[in-house]
């Protein structure tokens, strides 16, 4: 549905404020979309894309008690991400959201956590939590991965924009200085903290064999 029926996906997941901005910047657009709330609601926190974050906010706790829960929030998220410019004023709202990278990349570092303990017997369902983890962990690294290049993308387009209508060496230098304050994301802070620390190589050898030497965990890395 995500990458079939946008405008209604959009229509029940932003808030009304955020719809009426949407409506009104498609009448400028040649071939309009009409579209109404799907639920009518004055509370703003009501809205499901607030559900969403409230979810987004509890991660590490959905992990350990109910991963099967949040590989759902994540991947309706990674299909958001998916979307990208048919949802770009969902995931604006995402990214402007107080610690949502951070609490939705905290999985990782309880994955790391589990890997650096010894290992135990373990049930089927303790399996199959373990496989709805690690489920999960790759949906956040895509969504983290669809967000970086989403980044690039639009640095990229407004510096050949900016280029191509201020042609002067002093604009270069200004907007080229904006553009890299303005493209550093908090997702890329994310993944660049990773690889500074032991989260990227815990990361690696989770999905490795433990008796595999550090050279070969460097060059996977």
């Amino acid at each position: 549905m995500c990458l079939l029926q946008p405008a209604f996906l959009s229509s029940m997941i932003l808030p009304m404020d955020n719809l009426e901005s949407l409506l009104n910047n498609a009448q400028d657009m040649k071939h309009p979309v009409v579209m109404r709330p799907a639920v009518a609601s004055s509370d703003p926190m009501a809205s499901p894309l607030n559900s969403i974050l409230q979810y987004v906010n509890k991660s590490k706790i959905l992990f350990e008690r109910s991963p099967h829960l949040l590989l759902c929030i994540l991947s309706l998220i990674k299909a958001l991400w998916n979307g990208n410019i048919q949802y770009m004023q969902i995931l604006q709202i995402l990214r402007s959201s107080e610690n949502f990278w951070k609490n939705m990349s905290s999985p990782i570092k309880e994955m790391e956590d589990r890997c650096s303990s010894p290992a135990k017997s373990v049930d089927d369902d303790q399996i199959s939590c373990l496989a709805y983890r690690c489920q999960c962990e790759a949906a956040i690294m895509e969504i983290i991965a669809h967000d970086i290049f989403l980044h690039k993308k639009g640095l990229h387009d407004e510096l050949t924009e900016k280029q191509s209508t201020e042609p002067s060496n002093e604009s270069k230098v200004t907007d080229g200085a904006k553009m890299t304050k303005v493209g550093t994301s908090h997702s890329y802070d994310i993944l660049t903290s990773w690889c500074q620390s032991s989260t990227l190589v815990s990361c690696i050898m989770s999905y490795s064999s433990s008796g595999y030497p550090e050279e070969i965990i460097y060059r996977a890395k």
